[in-house]
């Protein structure tokens, strides 16, 4: 979609009652701000540690009881997508002119693809590792990688877009004129 065809969808989401709440509120968008942090603090905490072990670090902690890190998982992440989706009906048109916050979205779509994966794929083969002992495979350690990797960038994204705000050039140019 070009960005002429996006201005009215942009509208809609900046008319939503919930955007018009946030841009009200002198404390809310700080409030989402700091469930933003907690959501992903849980994510990637958690990721964190059920990646590195799987990488084969901390190979003293069972497999199984790092496992029990991923409810944690999922529950930062409806944190983020909820405060995610708040910020975006906060500011839509910043947003969406921010190069930055596009490549977040990317790597976002990138780590659900992952983790997709990883669920549909590695995931009953990881558990039964885990029972027998053994020691995860090859594609789970690239799953492990990929989804460490994605997640650091995703951090590198999303504090670029504060940096990057008011811009939609690569480079950093203004987009007023």
């Amino acid at each position: 979609m070009t960005p002429a065809e996006m201005h009215p969808v942009l509208q809609m989401l900046h008319d939503l009652p919930l955007g018009t709440i946030i841009r009200n509120s002198s404390w809310l968008y700080t409030y989402f701000l700091c469930l933003h942090f907690l959501g992903f603090s849980l994510l990637f905490g958690g990721l964190m540690v059920v990646d590195l072990r799987v990488l084969g670090f901390a190979k003293r902690i069972p497999l199984d009881k790092c496992l029990a890190f991923l409810p944690w998982v999922i529950i930062g992440f409806c944190i983020n997508a909820f405060t995610g989706l708040c910020f975006f009906c906060f500011q839509p048109f910043q947003l969406w002119a921010n190069w930055a916050f596009k490549i977040k979205m990317i790597l976002v779509a990138l780590a659900g693809l992952n983790a997709l994966f990883f669920t549909l794929v590695e995931d009953k083969k990881l558990h039964a590792y885990a029972a027998e002992g053994k020691s995860p495979d090859l594609g789970m350690k690239i799953s492990a990688l990929a989804s460490l990797t994605i997640w650091v960038l995703v951090i590198v994204a999303g504090r670029l877009i504060v940096a990057f705000q008011g811009s939609s050039s690569l480079f950093g140019g203004s987009t007023d004129g």
